[in-house]
């Protein structure tokens, strides 16, 4: 019952409170892809990152009484996201009490960076949930964390079991074959001094075999049926057509400095740039935290501590400033927080749960604080908003809505689109909306000169992004129907002469039809 409380109030806190701001990346265009499911290939459905992520999505859609893409896509990152909390204050409730357990939970959901990137979508929570429904019975297996409910398994279908679940994790987002290193690393560390060495060994082929032959089975289908793959050379480009090539390289302490600001970030939001005395500091209480925890719970601490140094080493040569690469951690950062605050005794453990709760109280106090002023600055985008008629959408939806902005602006615009009208975009974040909420096809004029190799090495577009954003029409055909008399908008959040430079190029000019905050309305003449 206490874990069904704590899903539900979780759940309605991020939908009652989703953080202010413009939804972006795979949250967007996942409810850009619902808006035009029967539109999308099922190539593009199946995205290789992720390729469970629109499907599970779109059964949230065909269940909820709500159906506005975007409300769709937070539901579903919101309820991963309150289920992992939850899972955590389980983990947590069997290592330590209720209270840690609370505290744990908490802090799973507040940080700043996983507020906003639940609210916005992001596919890092789903891809937690499946990753502790593996870790769950396998931690219980090894003997690290007891679940008296998964005792009732048989013991000789608990090894098909983590194979299947492994396998789908996998599925669900790739970043899980994370857990393949640390399964097998672990299998070893954790060997009992009675078993022999064929125990480990058999455990490893049992789970690796059934994952392994999952795993084929379904990017087999999605390779050979859905893209017609049938060469390696041509599964080799399928798995890094996400990004061709690395971010540009920089120097190893350039990376470390990088990924403490992108650590930073994630729990309190963006700041000043960090200093190397401020990553010292917080190496030296990291270390020490680790080191408590390693003599207190070696075989638990150092599994943890493999699991954060294998996702490190991942995301340190992506994008090491973007607080989203340290979600993946966060749970397993927890769990050594836990160890070094709780298992301290009866002497130290009171000192413990004092600091954890001024700790996470001054974290909501700070990231709340930074809530109220984001709303502020979206105030007049909200009074327009609500003056036109959206009585198709509930009040929850509106409420979402209320707290991006560009559906915000976007629905105000609709009403001005008259007959087979093209709108043009200066960023192609409105381009989805447009795409949500209106018929029109946009058109991203920053992409229109652009080649399809381009559009891939330089802008970085996944081949899900080309399918949306890639130009239907070239320049010439462009001012071809512009002076036919086409209807034609221009959308921007800033400067008509930054973005809207193509279309000088061609020879028109902008009439200002409307302007909400910072956006603006153009009609090209």
């Amino acid at each position: 019952m206490e874990i069904t409380a704590f899903f539900f109030l979780s759940l309605a806190v991020l939908l009652l409170f989703p953080f202010p701001g413009s939804h972006k990346w795979d949250g967007l265009m996942t409810a850009t892809v619902l808006a035009r499911w029967n539109e999308t290939p099922l190539q593009e459905i199946l995205f290789f990152a992720h390729p469970l992520v629109l499907p599970i999505t779109k059964l949230f859609d065909l269940l909820l009484p709500w159906h506005d893409p975007l409300f769709v896509s937070t539901f579903r990152e919101c309820f991963f996201a309150s289920a992992t909390a939850s899972l955590s204050y389980l983990i947590g409730f069997r290592l330590w009490g209720r209270l840690p357990a609370l505290l744990m939970g908490l802090a799973y959901l507040l940080p700043f960076s996983h507020w906003m990137h639940t609210t916005w979508a992001e596919e890092k929570d789903i891809m937690m949930f499946f990753i502790l429904l593996f870790l769950l019975p396998y931690l219980h297996y090894r003997g690290k964390v007891r679940f008296p409910l998964l005792d009732k398994i048989p013991a000789r279908l608990i090894h098909p079991i983590l194979g299947i679940l492994l396998a789908l994790s996998f599925m669900v987002h790739m970043e899980a074959a994370l857990l393949v290193p640390f399964f097998i690393v672990t299998t070893f560390l954790w060997k009992k001094k009675e078993d022999s060495w064929c125990t480990p060994l058999s455990d490893l082929a049992i789970i690796l075999t059934v994952s392994g032959v999952l795993v084929l089975i379904f990017y087999g289908y999605i390779l050979i049926q859905v893209n017609g793959i049938t060469t390696l050379a041509g599964a080799r480009d399928w798995f890094l057509s996400y990004h061709y090539e690395f971010y540009p390289g920089t120097s190893l302490p350039r990376k470390l400095l990088n990924s403490y600001y992108g650590f930073r970030t994630y729990f309190i939001g963006e700041g000043r740039e960090p200093t190397w005395l401020e990553f010292g500091l917080c190496l030296t209480v990291n270390l020490g935290i680790a080191a408590v925890a390693l003599k207190r719970r070696p075989g638990l601490a150092l599994a943890c501590l493999i699991y954060i140094a294998l996702y490190c080493a991942n995301f340190i040569n992506f994008a090491p400033r973007d607080p989203e690469s340290w979600a993946g951690a966060t749970f397993f950062l927890l769990i050594l927080c836990g160890i070094f605050a709780f298992d301290g005794g009866p002497t130290l453990r009171p000192i413990g749960l004092l600091l954890g709760t001024i700790l996470l109280l001054a974290l909501t106090i700070h990231n709340v604080h930074h809530y109220r002023d984001e709303i502020a600055t979206y105030a007049p985008l909200q009074e327009a908003v609500r003056k036109i008629d959206r009585s198709r959408f509930s009040w929850i939806e509106r409420r979402m809505q209320e707290h991006a902005p560009d559906a915000m602006f976007v629905q105000i615009a609709a009403p001005y689109f008259k007959g087979e009208a093209l709108v043009s975009v200066g960023h192609r974040y409105i381009a989805n909306n447009l795409l949500i909420y209106t018929p029109v096809e946009p058109l991203v004029l920053r992409y229109l000169y652009r080649s399809k190799e381009q559009l891939l090495h330089e802008n970085r577009l996944s081949v899900l992004s080309m399918f949306f954003y890639r130009p239907h029409l070239n320049s010439r055909e462009l001012a071809f129907q512009i002076r036919m008399g086409r209807p034609v908008y221009h959308i921007t959040s800033g400067s008509f002469w930054d973005d809207g430079q193509p279309l000088l190029r061609l020879g028109f000019q902008p009439r200002p039809l409307l302007q909400v905050g910072p956006y603006t309305l153009f009609a090209i003449r």
